[in-house]
């Protein structure tokens, strides 16, 4: 094991199957446009599908127990393993209000009903970093789906409670996860955010056929709670991944909505890609077995020597700025802690 997990953490791949197992990859990792049809692979896209290379082929492959790995145990016993210490800069707030200010505006016009703004902070790579966090993640597999790779010069790591798909044969798995409170009070604003996110799945989802959707209920998380709407679709017709990618990613509950000028929008806002992998898909793909893609949120992700922790926020015409701009502190302060950051 410990050779195995000192190659890993060099460079490696890997994404939760099951609160108990991870489907990981390492040793050579082969970047490519396109997957091999009879290998395991991850996807990795940027949040905009841009780069050539959205697919990680690893050398080796295997589905692990979590609790093979050291430091694994219940998040609510086991102590953090403290870590090389990150100096975080903080995002800028007057940036944040700016958004806003633009966003109510096309709201006012009738071209937008609801965005997701992202902001970052920033620190420097410390040597290191990335193993101590990862670690520490694996106690919230539970909760959250774990997922993350890194090389060299790059990486993304995050636990996310939110599933894109799960998907095998014609059956497909999906989640609306939208709406953010930490006191467990949802006021109408947060109810309405959400049924948007729910409107737009069945949307994306409707030409595969009818999509049965669930009551709402919550999802704890917790440092706090997301309203969540569990939804299946049985298909008319064969489902493959990249289409099921197009025609989910990104949901309104990381883009914005309506599709078309929400796409627009997205565009504009962030025209050099600084999402980066920030609300992208990550994603496993087994010839044969179930296929999995996750949104990959409650990340960080680092290139070079800076590393960068985002969080984004639904914002729809009855938002208050400040309680939005508290919710971002909330998300990445929770990563911090997560991850022992």
């Amino acid at each position: 094991m410990t050779d195995f997990l000192d190659s890993f953490l060099r460079q490696g791949v890997f994404l939760s199957l099951s609160e108990r197992t991870l489907l990981v990859g390492w040793g050579r990792l082969e970047f490519t446009s396109n997957p091999p049809l009879d290998r395991v692979c991850f996807f990795a896209p940027d949040f905009f599908l841009k780069k050539s290379t959205l697919w990680i082929c690893p050398e080796f492959v295997q589905e692990v127990s979590i609790r093979s790995f050291p430091k694994a145990g219940p998040p609510q016993v086991k102590a953090l393993s403290p870590g090389p210490q990150l100096y975080w800069k903080g995002p800028s707030r007057g940036s944040f209000d700016k958004t806003i200010l633009d966003l109510r505006k096309e709201f006012s016009n009738g071209s937008l009903q609801k965005a997701v703004p992202v902001v970052f902070e920033t620190a420097n790579v410390v040597e290191g970093f990335h193993r101590n966090a990862f670690l520490n993640l694996l106690s919230w597999a539970g909760p959250f789906h774990l997922y993350g790779f890194w090389n060299e010069g790059e990486g993304v790591l995050g636990a996310t409670p939110e599933i894109l798909f799960e998907a095998e044969g014609r059956f497909l798995k999906t989640m609306a996860l939208a709406g953010t409170t930490i006191d467990g009070k949802w006021t109408e604003k947060e109810k309405k955010e959400h049924q948007m996110v729910v409107e737009d799945i069945q949307s994306a989802l409707s030409p595969y056929g009818e999509v049965e959707t669930g009551g709402m209920g919550e999802r704890d998380c917790f440092h706090f709670r997301h309203l969540k709407t569990e939804m299946l679709l049985f298909s008319k017709v064969d489902l493959f991944f990249e289409e099921l990618i197009s025609s989910l990613h990104p949901t309104a509950a990381v883009g914005a909505y309506p599709r078309a000028e929400g796409w627009k929008w997205l565009l504009e806002n962030d025209p050099k890609g600084e999402r980066g992998r920030f609300g992208a898909p990550f994603a496993a793909l087994r010839p044969g077995r179930k296929n999995k893609a996750v949104v990959a949120i409650r990340n960080i992700q680092w290139k070079g020597n800076q590393v960068r922790l985002g969080a984004g926020c639904g914002v729809i015409a009855e938002s208050d700025t400040e309680k939005e701009w508290q919710e971002l502190c909330w998300k990445r302060n929770s990563v911090k802690k997560m991850m022992g950051l």
